[in-house]
């Protein structure tokens, strides 16, 4: 049954989350070096939530399957998830790299 393989290759909710909650403390770390490395940073965190959203909702059958199996509860907390990693990113490249001064407030 092709739905009983899903289940089973797809994480937890618990692995979920230690995924993306692992991926977000090792994008951060690097995005505090140089804003150069935080912007690449965000595009690695924005390609991880593109990807969550395409396999929940673009992949034809297989998004079904996810939602009729896993439920939409599963499907939440994918994208939720993956939201984090952005967020942090977003967060650590405002606090250690904000906008330079201009010439009118200096």
């Amino acid at each position: 049954m092709i739905l009983a393989e899903i289940a089973d290759k797809m994480p937890s909710v618990a692995e979920l989350w230690n995924r993306e909650v692992s991926l977000a403390a090792m994008l951060v770390v690097l995005s505090l070096s140089n804003r150069v490395v935080a912007v690449c940073c965000l595009a690695v965190a924005t390609l991880n939530f593109w990807l969550c959203l395409g396999q929940a909702y673009f992949e034809p059958g297989f998004s079904d399957s996810i939602h009729r199996e896993l439920g939409p509860l599963w499907v939440n907390h994918s994208l939720a998830g993956s939201v984090l990693p952005i967020a942090l990113v977003l967060i650590a490249l405002l606090v250690r790299h904000p906008k330079t001064k201009t010439l009118e407030s200096a």
